[in-house]
């Protein structure tokens, strides 16, 4: 599928030219983001940056731009799951003997790894043996929705970018809104009691940064067992984020909590299962 640039987040296109400018470029990169195309657009952004023939770059129209947009550079490679599962050693050995070899046109080979968190250990283990001794000039980026899902001794050795959609400056003026419900999808819910108990006892567990918070996810994500209920759960953990930050004495956690109830706002709109949202909610807390 072809990528759209303007799909691409401003803010790091923004420190990735200047990184490219100043030829301080990272050999790898760990883009983190709830929305894993922007992460992807803005992937394909810098190779393009790189290579690109026009007057503004990258303007996305030439030659170059079109052939790395369309998936046709020879310098450009894109790994991801087979089947939707795991990002196996036999692909990271693939990807190892395509690393070695030296550009084809330029002077710089690309490499995306969608969906990061879904190597196994044993390719997560020889990706590390590539990321630490590059062969080739090469920009090696990793693209994924939790980077603490990333083992810590591959993390270590890239730049971690994080994808904000929403600026500290919108968070200390408060101008944060979700989805509402309506009485008639509330009334609707047959377990609303035991909800409602549940994420009270999460509520406060996540807050006092309690390891129980994990196992608490993990049952309310298991009695909402249908649509109206998992939106249930998210609405009423916003409200209670919002109220948390309006009242804290600790404004820097109180907006950190905001944001990461945006991104799983996000997350679960791109078809995140809660059972994932809930254990990114706690892990990043």
């Amino acid at each position: 599928m072809k990528i759209d640039l303007k799909q691409a987040n401003d803010r790091q296109t923004a420190f990735l030219r200047k990184a490219y400018e100043r030829k301080r470029l990272s050999h790898a990169y760990l883009f983190e983001d709830a929305l894993p195309q922007e992460a992807l657009a803005t992937a394909c952004w810098l190779f393009c940056l790189i290579n690109c023939t026009g007057a503004q770059k990258p303007d996305g129209t030439c030659w170059q731009c079109q052939r790395i947009l369309n998936g046709e550079h020879p310098d450009f490679f894109r790994l991801k799951a087979l089947n939707q599962a795991t990002i196996s050693i036999d692909q990271v050995r693939s990807l190892k003997s395509e690393l070695a070899k030296t550009p084809k046109e330029g002077q710089w080979r690309f490499f995306v790894i969608e969906e990061a968190e879904k190597l196994t250990q044993e390719a997560a283990n020889a990706l590390l043996n590539l990321l630490e001794e590059p062969v080739a000039p090469v920009v090696t980026i990793l693209v994924t929705r939790n980077a603490a899902q990333i083992i810590p001794t591959v993390r270590s050795r890239t730049q971690i970018l994080y994808f904000d959609r929403f600026s500290e400056q919108r968070s200390e003026k408060k101008e944060i809104f979700f989805d509402d419900m309506t009485a008639t999808e509330t009334a609707s819910l047959e377990n609303r009691s035991d909800l409602d108990q549940a994420i009270q006892y999460f509520c406060q567990e996540l807050l006092a940064h309690q390891t129980m918070a994990l196992i608490q996810a993990h049952q309310i994500a298991a009695q909402a067992k249908n649509a109206a209920a998992v939106k249930y759960v998210l609405f009423s953990l916003q409200q209670w984020s919002q109220k948390t930050f309006e009242k804290g004495t600790d404004l820097t956690q109180g907006a950190h909590l905001l944001e990461l109830m945006l991104r799983v706002n996000a997350m679960s709109a791109s078809h995140v299962s809660l059972n994932n949202c809930l254990d990114y909610l706690v892990l990043n807390f």
